[in-house]
């Protein structure tokens, strides 16, 4: 700043008042820019950051009316098309596995031929909700989501089936539940930047970036301006440890996440920055935990000595994994890794940890300036 300040230098080497206006202002804008916390997203696809992102527009007051009811026709198609997987699965695994739980009724069989008779665009009414309410009721059908590990179905095909009638209603409008469940796929990258008071250092501006999580979208990330990037927000779906990649149905999904955790860090993305581990849908994991092991994920989980059902044994041992990423790395962290278990869709959760995690940020970037 000070060679800079050079230029405006005359009459023997004196300021004038114009010098110190423009020092002050070049000041002002440097402590601005570091009241501008900018976290970058990253983690598979399906792992809840867009949900995340939902959720701080909400808090913080720039999500609107318009934004929610842009999700109506996502909505809507969605319902027709997780029926259609129920039913095709509930058919496959029956004749592959002689499952017959997955069996579904004979007076409904031609009810699952006019379904995949319907093409889009679909006309939502009566006549559709009858249709698709019918078959949710179908005990084969809520069956068939017990296999779900052995096809691909967003986790969120419940609560948007149980809503089927107000759905297909004409009036229908998104709530906002609707709005944070519905699942869509983030191609590219988006930006959200909000405003928000931090207590201790006043207002602060947030620029949180969404990339896209699947394996086609993942060579953009080496592309982002890293030297611009104060934190990096790392989200991982933990209940899915017993789910395969949506892109070549085989992969373990947190094998994946933790493989690609190792490739970030080996392409030095996170050096000098602060890092946040989202163990994301823990709700989910802890009800899963309780009935499916976590040796389907990682078969090294020390069976001898910890209990491959407990949650706390199996969060320990899934934190060492992303810890012990940074072995024998030539490393620096701007604060040691963070590990915190989310649950993306409790809007007082997730602005409880806002807060806590906004603090640290403000107070470590204006600390780099010698501000605190």
């Amino acid at each position: 700043m000070a060679s800079m300040l050079k230029l405006f230098k005359k009459n023997g080497g004196k300021d004038d008042g114009n010098t110190k206006h423009i020092e002050q202002q070049m000041k002002a804008a440097h402590l601005n820019e570091k009241r501008t916390q900018r976290i970058l997203f990253l983690g598979p696809g399906n792992s809840g950051k867009t949900t995340i992102i939902k959720q701080m527009r909400k808090i913080h007051n720039t999500l609107s009316d318009s934004d929610i009811e842009l999700m109506k026709p996502y909505i809507q198609d969605s319902i027709v098309a997780y029926m259609k997987v129920l039913c095709r699965q509930a058919k496959e695994i029956a004749e592959k596995d002689d499952e017959k739980a997955t069996q579904v009724e004979k007076k409904n069989e031609a009810l699952i031929e006019e379904l995949f008779k319907l093409t889009d665009p679909y006309t939502f009414d009566d006549k559709l909700s009858q249709l698709i309410s019918t078959l949710w009721d179908d005990s084969a059908i809520k069956a068939t989501l017990k296999f779900r590990s052995q096809f691909q179905i967003h986790d969120n095909v419940e609560y948007f089936l149980d809503r089927v009638s107000d759905i297909c209603d004409e009036k229908y409008q998104p709530s906002f539940d609707d709005y944070l469940r519905i699942r869509t796929r983030t191609t590219g990258s988006t930006i959200e930047r909000i405003r928000a008071t931090i207590e201790g250092f006043g207002e602060c501006t947030f620029e949180f970036t969404d990339v896209g999580g699947q394996r086609c979208e993942r060579k953009k990330w080496m592309r982002m301006v890293k030297d611009e990037i104060q934190a990096v927000l790392y989200v991982v779906a933990l209940s899915e440890y017993d789910l395969a990649l949506f892109e070549d149905n085989k992969t373990n999904c947190l094998v994946e996440a933790l493989n690609l955790f190792k490739e970030v860090i080996n392409n030095r993305f996170f050096h000098k920055k602060t890092v946040l581990v989202f163990f994301n849908k823990y709700d989910l994991f802890k009800e899963k935990i309780k009935k499916v092991p976590i040796t389907v994920a990682f078969p090294d989980f020390p069976v001898d000595t910890a209990d491959p059902h407990d949650e706390e044994e199996v969060v320990k041992f899934v934190a060492s994994k992303f810890l012990s990423s940074f072995d024998g790395q030539d490393y620096q962290l701007a604060t040691p890794l963070h590990i915190h278990r989310t649950t993306a869709l409790d809007t007082t959760h997730i602005q409880k940890l806002f807060t806590d995690i906004s603090v640290d940020l403000v107070k470590g970037n204006l600390a780099s300036i010698g501000v605190f």
